[in-house]
Parts: structure tokens; C-alpha cells; sequence
């Protein structure tokens, strides 16, 4: 046993009263990463690399950041390291730093008379002097600033920072290396989780439902799974019925709340507040200022995870600067993907949607995103990788302005991504898109937009070898083409039938159509 492990063995380990309680059930789906952070602060504290011995847990709100800072503070093995114990501190927006700094210093046996004398940096070295080579790990939760957390890293050479943050910024800032994403539970964990809060009850088909919901956040499958054991104790079926039927709707999973536990108060809320994942994600917001706040709401129009989009697109449809949108991608409300991409989780998603709703923005964003659309696929057309990207985004927007009255607006985006859909074979969406381009068409009295969508119809009926309807839409855009006198299309509409009847029969007549195709085109 070396010199410093004996002194150790003299002095009893401190564990900070902050430090909150286990929760009655055992974390779910975090055996790996549990064991990812231990192993870093092991090697970061032995090699004292450039993190300094410094893991810094980012995510979405509610992802469980400090559940996992939580489960580590009580690690036997953790405690087993840190000889000396576990200091913590929940931070906040509007952390009390010499609150905390006085009550570490009465963990660690400095006089209150000296407390009393010391200006702020004098306490701080003092405190340091006290810590020594002492080996504690130092939890700071709820980091919101750089600067919050560094006031309070004042440990020495054998001690550990583990901090909670929702910004990637301030993570990558603090620990370097030991940034680590804390990522949403999978579809099996979460119903797992579900089905452990609420014993008992048969709802496998309806867990599922609800972690596709809530996207596996642990937060919202705890108040959801908490809620419904509640309304089970009564052990009435009806109101469980009504219980589940409840929580089905958005704005009823987002207001569905529990008072906060003393020893579980969440930094960022007023103690008398109740948790909910309303309450969780508002904070976010609120650091926004309140025009910001209504820019942001509009990225609701853009598909949640895992859809991603782009800095540029993101600009477009909230309306703002590229440097308003770093405020709102450093509140934690934004999740940076791949190749500098970003995506919102489906939680965050609901919440926006539903403030779009009450401030009756949603229109305008929709026309913006359709703008940024149309304006991309003419830059891009031909680029079918950069399309692939906005493709989910591009058939979601589709899917909304028609529901907006807007027939024109979706023909126009239709026709123009319609070449990358085809190419990329996604036959059976342009097919349900065509037809709405021609019922839109018959609508609008636009007989070139009906020409064009059954001759789409057409092609994809060929491609799923469905010959027969092919032949149809083809022989309906002919007619119309004719009436029309429309060359061009008449050209087309012959040609096509042509090559089907030259598979299936009768073959003087696809000679014909061929023949007649050929001659309109030598025309044009």
C-alpha cells in the first residue's frame, strides 16, 4: 500500500449531502456508457491528459445526464477510486458558487471564521490548499456556462470532474476528449423501462407505442410510466383506459407532471415548480430571447430525428441569422449530427409544434420551408446525393401544404423533385404524390399538370411491371395531350405505350405508337 493510500485509509470518505438519492429502480440501458465513463476517468486521471481527468455528459433535455451522474456518485467502484469521496454541485442558470464553495469548505473541516475572512479567489485557493492530493471525484450538474463550472474546479491532481451539460459547446470546451453524448434509450429499453414502472399491467403492444412517441426519452417515459402506475393502483380498468387514451395525445404527454423530490430538484427549476417535460425543455427556451424563441418554434416543419437538416435550411425557415441560430443550437435544444448537420429530437419536435400552433405561425414557416425547397431543388436538380439529404423533409412538406389548401405550390414541388424520385426508386410515394398532382390538376382546371402526373403514374406502373395500368395512364395522357394539342406530350404519351405493347402485344399496334412517336418527335 503506497504512502498516499495509507493516509487515505486514516480519513473518512466525504459524500456531499447534494449528491441525489438512487431512484427505487436501476437505470435502464446504461450499462455501457456507465462503464465507458468509468474507464475514461481511469485513464484520464492516470495519464493526466488534456481533459484533466474531465467527462462532460451532453444531450437532449431529459435524456438522463444526471440520472447517470447520479448512478456514478454511487458507484462502489467509483467510491472504491475516489478514496476520499464525492463532492457535487448542481449549477443551473443562476448558480450560487460561494454557497457551494462554503459548504465544501465544511466538508472539508475548514474553520468557519476562516470561511468568514476569505475573499472569493483567496477561498477558492484555500479550498484547493484543503483538497491537496486528495483523491475526490467532483460532480458539477447542469452546467450551463464555461465559466460556472470552471469557478468550481477547484480540486487537485488525483481529482476527477464529471459535468452534465446540454450544450455540446460547453462540453467540448470542459473535457476535451471526454465529451460524451448521452444518447436516447432504444425502442427494446424503453418499453423495458416501462414495464418495470408499471408491474403488472399487460401494455407490451402500448409501451411500444409510447417509446416511439416519446422517442426513448427517459425523462418522458418515467413521468408517462409513473402516471399510469398511479392511476393503476386504483385497479379500476377504466381508468387506466383513459389513463393510456390520455397520454396518446402530444399536449398531454408534454403537461403530464410529479412534484420534485428535495433530493431530486432539478438545478434549472423552482423547487416549487412540478417536473414535466414542458417545464424541462422550457427552460431551454426561456434563454432564448423572445423573438428567438418564436424563430425556433418553426423548426417543427422540419421532421425529428433521425431527419436531419442544415444550418442554411434552418436559417430559412426561422428567418434569422446564422449567428441566431448558434444561440439556438447552444441552448441544448438542437442535436449536431453528421457532417455538420442537425437534428431535434421527437420530444423537442412536439414542444415547437404545439407553440407554432399557439402563436399561429405555422403557415408562414411552411411557405418559408416550401421557398427554401423550391429554391434547393432548382440549385440541385441534377444532384441527386444533396436531394437524398432533404428527402424526408421534402415529402413531409408535401404531405402539410397540401392539407394547406396550397395545390399549386405542391404541384410545382412535386414536379420539380420528380426526376430524383424516380431515379432513386421511390416508386410507390411518387405514385400516392402523382395522384394527388392529378386530382389537383382536374381541381385547378391545369390539364399539362394532369398530362404530366398520369404519365408519372405511368412509369411507375411500367417500373412495378404493373403493364395494364400503365397502358391506361398512358392512353388518358394521350387523350388529353391531343385535346390539348399538345406536341410535346403527345410525343411522350405514344411513345411509352409503344414500348409496353412491344413487350405484352399486340405488336402491329406498338409499331404504330412508335412510329407516330417518332414522327411528333422529328417534328419538335
Amino acid at each position: 500500500m503506497t504512502k498516499k493510500e495509507l493516509v487515505q485509509k486514516e480519513r473518512e470518505p466525504i459524500y456531499d449531502s447534494a449528491i441525489p438519492q438512487l431512484p427505487p429502480f436501476p437505470l435502464v440501458g446504461r450499462a455501457e456508457v456507465l462503464e465507458a465513463i468509468k474507464q475514461w476517468i481511469w485513464t484520464a486521471d492516470d495519464e493526466l491528459n488534456d481533459g484533466g481527468g474531465t467527462v462532460a455528459l451532453y444531450g437532449t433535455p431529459g435524456v438522463g445526464k444526471t440520472a447517470l451522474a447520479t448512478a456514478l456518485a454511487h458507484d462502489p467502484e467509483v467510491r472504491a477510486y475516489f478514496l476520499d469521496g464525492v463532492l457535487w454541485a448542481g449549477l443551473g442558470l443562476a448558480p450560487d458558487p460561494t454557497t457551494i464553495l462554503n459548504r465544501w469548505g465544511t466538508l472539508l473541516d475548514v474553520s468557519p471564521t476562516v470561511q468568514a475572512k476569505q475573499k472569493s479567489d483567496e477561498w477558492r485557493r484555500l479550498l484547493q490548499e484543503a483538497i491537496g492530493e486528495r483523491a475526490f471525484l467532483i460532480v458539477l450538474d447542469d452546467a450551463w456556462r464555461i465559466e460556472d463550472a470552471r469557478n468550481l474546479q477547484i480540486g487537485g491532481p488525483y481529482c476527477a470532474y464529471l459535468i452534465t451539460t446540454r450544450s455540446s459547446e460547453v462540453a467540448a470546451t470542459l473535457a476535451g476528449e471526454g465529451a460524451v453524448k448521452v444518447e436516447e434509450l432504444s425502442q427494446e429499453e424503453g418499453v423495458q423501462l416501462l414495464q418495470m414502472l408499471v408491474p403488472g399491467l399487460d401494455m407490451t403492444e402500448k409501451a411500444q407505442q409510447l417509446v416511439q412517441a416519446v422517442a426513448g426519452l427517459p425523462l418522458a417515459l418515467k413521468l408517462l410510466g409513473n402516471y399510469v402506475r398511479k392511476q393503476a393502483y386504483s385497479g379500476r380498468t377504466r381508468r387506466i383506459i383513459a389513463a393510456l387514451e390520455r397520454i396518446e395525445r402530444l399536449d398531454e404527454r408534454l403537461s403530464i407532471q410529479e412534484p420534485q423530490a428535495p433530493t431530486e430538484q432539478h438545478p434549472s427549476l423552482n423547487a416549487d415548480l412540478p417536473l414535466s417535460l414542458r417545464a424541462v425543455i422550457a427552460i431551454s427556451e426561456h434563454q432564448l430571447p423572445e423573438q428567438l424563441q418564436r424563430a425556433f418554434y418553426a423548426l417543427a416543419t422540419i421532421p425529428a430525428k433521425p431527419n436531419t437538416f442544415s444550418e442554411e435550411m434552418a436559417c430559412a425557415v426561422m428567418n434569422c441569422t446564422v449567428e441566431q441560430f448558434h444561440l439556438v443550437r447552444d441552448s441544448g435544444l438542437l442535436e449536431l449530427s453528421s457532417q455538420g448537420r442537425y437534428t431535434i429530437h421527437q420530444t423537442v419536435h412536439d414542444y415547437a409544434w404545439q407553440r407554432l400552433h399557439e402563436v399561429g405561425g405555422l403557415e408562414k414557416a411552411y411557405c418559408r420551408l416550401l421557398s427554401y425547397l423550391m429554391d434547393f431543388g432548382e440549385m440541385y436538380q441534377k444532384e441527386y446525393e444533396l436531394l437524398q439529404q432533404e428527402c424526408v423533409t421534402t415529402l413531409a412538406c408535401l404531405e402539410q401544404i397540401v392539407g394547406m389548401g396550397k395545390g399549386k405550390e405542391f404541384a410545382e414541388l412535386f414536379l420539380m423533385y420528380v426526376p430524383f424520385l424516380m431515379s432513386t426508386a421511390h416508386y410507390e410515394i411518387t405514385r400516392q404524390l402523382a395522384l394527388r398532382a392529378e386530382a389537383i390538376g382536374w381541381e385547378y382546371k391545369a390539364p399539362v399538370l394532369v398530362v404530366r402526373a398520369l404519365f408519372y403514374q405511368g412509369q411507375v406502373l411500367q417500373k412495378l411491371a404493373h403493364l395494364a395500368q400503365a397502358e391506361e395512364c398512358f392512353r388518358g395522357a394521350l387523350e388529353l395531350a391531343q385535346q390539348m394539342n399538345n406536341e410535346e406530350y403527345i410525343c411522350s404519351a405514344l411513345t411509352e405505350p409503344g414500348w409496353i405493347e412491344s413487350k405484352r402485344g399486340p405488336y402491329e399496334q406498338a409499331e404504330q405508337h412508335l412510329l407516330d412517336g417518332l414522327y411528333m418527335a422529328n417534328k419538335l
